[in-house]
């Protein structure tokens, strides 16, 4: 099971892609957050293996959210989530330590695909006995 947190300041968003990757049979999603600023708390106390991480957010962007959360969780994979196509904030995300990253107009397979490969076969198995 791949546990992931969204992160995204549009509540549309993040309930909408929450409801996606809920639905998948080997996903869960364990929290949302509105911005960078709530990211390290909710991973403290969701243990996600994925966050699904929007880029332009207020208070924190997601650049800098990640490179906290690799700082202070780097078992943790992120995802960038973006309507962004600046390549210059998509590479700055990378050197923070996304591991991919997904446009918010892409296919929702695409997403799933996104996080099923971010949360790889190497993830441990959370799912209750």
């Amino acid at each position: 099971m791949i546990r992931v947190l969204v992160v995204d300041d549009n509540r549309l968003i993040r309930e909408t892609v929450g409801e996606l990757l809920d639905a998948e049979p080997d996903v869960q999603v364990v929290g949302r957050c509105a911005d960078g600023d709530e990211v390290l708390d909710a991973v403290r106390a969701a243990q996600p293996d994925v966050v699904l991480m929007d880029l332009s957010m207020p208070r924190m962007g997601g650049v800098e959210a990640t490179e906290l959360l690799r700082a202070h969780a780097p078992q943790v994979r992120v995802v960038v989530l973006t309507a962004s196509v600046d390549r210059k904030q998509l590479a700055a995300a990378r050197r923070a330590g996304a591991v991919a990253e997904v446009s918010k107009n892409a296919d929702p397979v695409a997403v799933i695909d996104a996080v099923r490969t971010a949360g790889g076969p190497d993830v441990p198995d959370r799912t209750p006995a």
